[in-house]
């Protein structure tokens, strides 16, 4: 497995960025990217549902503890990331451990809670 930096760590010269107060864009944009699914499902009809994943993530995401979401990946670059600018692509994007959060915010909208 890769190795990764934490945004989280001081040595990271996004860190500032990450989880000081200029994180609200970060915010502002999940909560757009959640209305955009969210009335993409009910346009979708009956066969379709939206599964927020907000509550299992709450303090586990970037800055959390623990982060269930990569911060600025800065090294351990994957072969997808050769034609890529830095950071690398895995950068907010989910760790396992976030995956396994995902997994269970649609576990239980599957179970009707």
């Amino acid at each position: 497995m890769p190795q990764m930096t934490s945004s989280l760590r001081p040595h990271s010269r996004y860190a500032e960025h990450v989880c000081g107060l200029r994180v609200f864009w970060i915010r502002d944009l999940a909560d757009n990217l959640a209305t955009e699914m969210k009335g993409a499902a009910a346009d979708a009809g009956s066969w379709a549902v939206f599964s927020g994943p907000r509550d299992e993530f709450d303090g586990k995401g970037v800055c959390g503890s623990p982060e269930g979401i990569h911060g600025i990946v800065e090294r351990g670059r994957e072969q997808a990331d050769n034609d890529a600018p830095k950071p690398s692509m895995q950068s907010f994007h989910p760790k396992p451990a976030g995956a396994r959060l995902y997994a269970n915010a649609l576990e239980q909208t599957l179970q009707g809670r």
